[in-house]
């Protein structure tokens, strides 16, 4: 199945269908060595870059923010704290106070604002845990950079003590060792009785020694109730929600950070070949010009009678000799040109006048490419180069350009049958290839439009064939875009025309304009041959 790309022509009033899935894989394979260089450049470049620079190493430091971490039974406001309070030490990590200290202290080789651009501080997600990482030539310096900016960071914080809270955590600690003697002295008081009461044969001294237990097991109670209180105080001092712990410190990283130089030399020349592949596509789609047949075709409502590849316009010669001489593909393509135009026109003496857009497009040299292939099917063809602003036929041939058509429209037709046969004869020259002759420019008319609308034009061209005895006569004009001599013939001599479509290079509202004007004036389309580059 077949997938079309649609674009609007206002000027048409309708969509016009551009490309087909099979066709933009023949453009890219069209554009392969577009696309080779591209991905070759690139991937060079990229090596070439990363090769200049040096190997960088990454080092991580994690902090965890609040204490609920070292907690038994942490609440969830803690967790909740700790987590928000995360983001903002993400951001604090970065300032320029922090990292002016740690390069103070640290001795750094680098200054702050140069640290701030080395340094990232992330958050773990759904965690109080902070990140904080250092990216530097040097595996030593990173993680002592990560450190003593996590060192600063605590620094700053509330999490050391203030002096009263500390205060209070000595106290309480100093009673805690005092209970703990208390304690240990009075259970070794009770483990004595214990051993008394179990030798006691009086009732008397066993009462007394049951009294004195009671009395040491209520003082270790209250002392074990102090202390669990006075530890208490402690863990509620230390373990704070706005508190900073260093959970693992940054160590020397043994291997560079990020991807080597070649894997990311490969990845660079794929994004070349994906991007200069996105390019040929782009530039195709947005193109104003006809690339394809079928673009050819829906835009003149006629069939394309043939593609003809012709790779340099600029030397003609070497193209036609290879036409002469040889059977290439772009032979076979003449041949199949030949085919298409002169069947429908078999026993009859016809002129075709050939047209284009512009003086590029390659007309007169696929003119003379076709006349060669019909000559060499044993057809008498006479190429006429009606293209007065700019002839070359005669060039192609290697033949003089004084006498031609010129000479001929500057006569008056009262001459006698006999002169005019040898005007005839003295402009028409005989080519290398046999059967094909050339009537040349030769010298321009004033108005050429003027001379090609009277009946000058069209009793000569009469003459000419019946003085020839051509089969087919192939007539050059010039550019649409140029001149009006193009429509002034074929509205006059009401002769076929052949329109020569360059392939990237005529433009879509030239064969918009062509068209109207050809449904405007009746003009008969014997059909499009399209030249590719």
């Amino acid at each position: 199945m077949l997938w079309y790309d649609l674009k609007y022509y206002p000027s048409q009033g309708s969509y016009l269908a551009i490309m087909t899935i099979n066709e933009y894989f023949q453009l890219l394979r069209q554009k392969l060595w577009f696309i080779s260089t591209a991905t070759l450049v690139t991937g060079s470049l990229v090596f070439l870059v990363l090769s200049q620079k040096s190997p960088t190493y990454r080092a991580e430091v994690i902090v965890s923010i609040g204490g609920y971490i070292q907690s038994p039974n942490p609440t969830s406001l803690d967790i909740r704290a700790g987590v928000e309070l995360a983001q903002t030490y993400a951001v604090l990590a970065t300032t320029n106070e922090i990292l002016d200290a740690a390069t103070q202290e640290g001795h750094f080789p680098v200054n702050a604002e140069e640290l701030h651009d080395l340094v990232e501080a992330r958050v773990v997600p759904a965690t109080s845990l902070l990140v904080i990482s250092v990216t530097y030539t040097d595996p030593e310096w990173a993680s002592e950079m990560a450190n003593m900016i996590a060192t600063q960071l605590i620094a700053r914080s509330p999490t050391n003590l203030t002096p009263i809270q500390q205060a209070q955590v000595d106290l309480a600690s100093s009673e805690i060792r005092e209970l703990s003697l208390l304690v240990g002295t009075a259970r070794d008081q009770l483990n004595q009785i214990e051993e008394e009461l179990s030798h006691a044969a009086d009732a008397q001294e066993t009462e007394a020694l049951r009294e004195r237990q009671n009395v040491l097991i209520t003082q270790i109670t209250l002392a074990s109730s102090t202390i669990a209180q006075y530890s208490n105080t402690i863990v509620s001092l230390q373990e704070r929600t706005n508190s900073l712990t260093i959970v693992e410190r940054a160590t020397v990283p043994t291997s560079p950070s990020g991807f080597g130089r070649l894997p990311l030399s490969i990845l660079g020349a794929i994004v070349g070949a994906i991007a200069s592949g996105v390019f040929v596509l782009l530039s195709d789609y947005l193109s104003n010009t006809v690339r394809r047949p079928h673009e050819a075709t829906a835009l003149l409502e006629v069939p394309v009678i043939g593609v003809i590849p012709i790779k340099n316009l600029n030397r003609p010669i070497k193209h036609l000799d290879l036409i002469a001489n040889s059977a290439s593909a772009a032979t076979e393509s003449y041949r199949a040109v030949r085919a298409k135009l002169l069947f429908p026109y078999q026993g009859r003496t016809n002129p075709f006048l050939f047209v284009s857009h512009s003086e590029n497009d390659g007309k007169s040299v696929m003119i003379a490419g076709l006349g060669i292939v019909i000559a060499q099917a044993g057809l008498r063809v006479l190429l006429i180069d009606a293209n007065f602003h700019q002839p070359s036929l005669h060039t192609m041939f290697n033949l003089p350009a004084e006498n031609g058509l010129g000479t001929l429209l500057a006569q008056e037709l009262d001459l006698d049958e006999a002169d005019r046969a040898e005007l005839v004869a003295s402009c028409v020259q005989v080519t290398p290839i046999a059967n094909l002759s050339l009537l040349a420019a030769g010298p321009a008319p004033a108005d050429s439009a003027g001379v090609f609308g009277s009946q000058v034009m069209a009793r000569w061209l009469q003459f000419i064939e019946t003085a020839t005895k051509a089969h087919i006569i192939l007539m050059d004009t010039s550019p649409l875009s140029s001149t009006s001599d193009a429509f002034v013939l074929a509205v006059g001599l009401q002769t076929p025309v052949v329109v020569i479509v360059r392939s990237g290079t005529t433009p879509y509202e030239a064969l918009i304009d062509l068209r109207a004007q050809i449904k405007h004036f009746g003009i008969t389309l014997a059909g499009i041959v399209l030249i590719n580059r």
